[in-house]
């Protein structure tokens, strides 16, 4: 695959800056995300009741919603990116495990 400049200076491929760019939408989803909840906590009546039929809590559920389909982004970039730069992908040996002895003939 092709490279990708990598701010630093260095080379990066694109496994790890797709890696990098779902790790960071998450974060400012999740950011948005508990300042709407802020908001529709700080709006709520005397008795704590909050009101559902707002437009507050409509962005707050397609914030939710955004947000849990960038975990499953997350998820599969992750899994590729696993794939490729794993141990035993890169030709590393696997591990010795132990063998039994092999029984005597009588």
């Amino acid at each position: 695959m092709s490279n990708v400049q990598d701010k630093g200076g260095g080379k990066v491929d694109w496994e790890t800056h797709s890696l990098r760019y779902v790790i960071n939408a998450i974060a400012s989803a999740q950011k948005r995300q508990q300042k709407l909840w802020n908001q529709i906590l700080a709006s709520r009546t005397k008795q704590g009741i909050i009101p559902v039929n707002w437009p507050l809590i409509e962005e707050y559920v397609e914030s939710v919603r955004r947000t849990h389909s960038m975990m499953v982004d997350l998820e599969t970039v992750g899994s590729e990116y696993e794939a490729k730069f794993s141990r035993r992908s890169r030709g590393a040996k696997p591990a010795k495990t132990a063998r039994a002895k092999p029984r005597k003939k009588k």
